[in-house]
């Protein structure tokens, strides 16, 4: 009962980087004890079918514990196991018969304390695991961003300089440093990573996969992008946790769909995508990750789009990029936004009431005049107009439009449902006969 422990070193993450010795140990083991879950080689594991359970939570001496209660066991340690896993020394230190299976991998050491170090050349934020504490070596004018795929800006660093001098900073705050950078692990490391739904993608899209998957671009993607936005949305407005988790994964697979597009033309992929947003949050946010001031939204605002002026986007506009595809609400409520950025805006909202009663007088005017070219023209400046009220009552339009809309959908098949319990329909009413069900349905809510 207390032999025949096997230890099987991960390496740095990819499994492709083990051993065949070490891998065929593990994917032919009846059940294997991993130290932690979160390592890409275990959930390679998972994904073949492999039983695997893990110690994420137990300390050193219950894990040991646990190990030699449980007989013939195949433990999984990321790193080397014999250079620094604690679990490991007390395992041999208590005379035990272990049989140790090394991982074979270049550039990366497990020290004391499960510290692992790399050199800088050789991060990939797919291999490195968050749970550990990691040192960078000869760090490099790329090693923030690969990082930033996997700790948040805020997560503290310390930069270990050549000459021995070391500072702490924000990962956010890490810009180009030289020397060897201390990164200590994520106290709630997260469990999810994309790189199995993108190998889930990949598979669709491969020689054997889907042939729908297979058929598609980036055009014949385009309405799902729009349609899952929109399911997400309702999903927040029903309140329904387990329905905006399902939907916002259902998002997430339209990027990556496109992004492993992108890959296969060799335009970019979703590491790209990833850098990308991240390196823009942190330009774009210098009164978080900078030194600068912004005490409020509309100075957040102004800064924002100062600091896009400054990426040097093409834009002969403070209008440009505002989707011509946007809802037309949506899209007046932006333009006006925009305008009142450089302050061609109402000194109040008393002038906007004043535009609405003069807007209405000219759609009446339209309308006796039997112009119905100047009646739409006219209706859809009392519709400007009553945007821009929204606006200075903060109101968003779309969204007040969209709550309009749910409510009168309530009430009118409230209706239906009580003309039918009456065996009428709605259609065979009177006006006054629908009218009181309609109040009927009003007073219920």
């Amino acid at each position: 009962m207390r032999e025949g422990i096997t230890v099987v070193g991960l390496g740095p993450g990819d499994p492709r980087q083990m051993t065949v010795e070490a891998w065929e140990t593990l994917t032919k083991a009846p059940r294997v004890f991993a130290r932690t879950r979160n390592h890409p080689a275990v959930q390679a594991l998972i994904e073949r079918g492999v039983p695997c359970e893990s110690f994420d939570g137990l300390d050193d001496e219950a894990l040991c514990k646990e190990l030699m209660e449980a007989g013939e066991a195949v433990y999984a340690v990321p790193g080397d196991p014999l250079v620094g896993d604690r679990s490991v020394e007390l395992l041999l230190a208590k005379g035990l018969a272990v049989r140790i299976v090394p991982a074979a991998f270049a550039g990366l050491v497990g020290l004391r304390g499960g510290l692992v170090v790399i050199h800088a050349a050789d991060v990939d934020g797919d291999k490195l695991c968050p749970s550990l504490p990691a040192a960078i070596l000869e760090a490099d004018d790329q090693v923030q961003s690969k990082l930033l795929r996997v700790y948040p800006p805020a997560h503290p660093v310390r930069i270990i300089a050549e000459g021995g001098s070391i500072q702490e900073v924000s990962l956010g705050e890490l810009g180009r440093p030289r020397g060897t950078i201390l990164i200590p692990p994520l106290t709630d490391a997260p469990t999810g990573s994309l790189a199995p739904l993108l190998q889930v993608m990949a598979a669709l899209r491969g020689e054997d996969g889907c042939p729908w998957d297979k058929k598609q671009d980036h055009r014949s993607l385009r309405p799902y992008v729009i349609e899952e936005a929109y399911e997400v949305v309702e999903a927040i407005d029903q309140g329904s946790m387990d329905k905006l988790c399902e939907e916002l994964g259902d998002l997430l697979l339209q990027v990556v769909f496109h992004a492993q597009l992108a890959w296969e033309a060799g335009h970019f992929d979703m590491a790209d995508v990833v850098e990308g947003i991240t390196a823009k949050m942190i330009r774009r946010h210098p009164h978080v990750f900078g030194d600068i001031a912004a005490a409020d939204v509309p100075t957040v605002l102004r800064n924002w789009e100062a600091i896009k002026r400054a990426e040097g986007k093409e834009r002969s506009s403070l209008l440009d990029g505002i989707p011509d595809h946007y809802p037309a609400l949506m899209k007046a409520w932006k333009l006006q936004q925009k305008a009142a950025m450089v302050g061609f805006d109402w000194p109040d909202v008393g002038g906007v009431l004043e535009k609405l009663e003069e807007e209405w007088e000219e759609v009446q005017r339209a309308l006796q005049a039997g112009d119905e070219s100047a009646l739409e023209a006219e209706f859809g400046d009392l519709l400007f107009t009553l945007v821009n009220a929204a606006r200075f009552y903060r109101i968003n339009p779309e969204v007040a439009l969209h709550r309009a809309n749910q409510k009168f959908s309530r009430r009118f098949r409230q209706m239906e449902k009580d003309a039918k319990k009456k065996n009428q329909e709605l259609a065979d009413l009177s006006l006054e006969e629908q009218d009181l069900l309609w109040e009927s349905a009003k007073e219920r809510e």
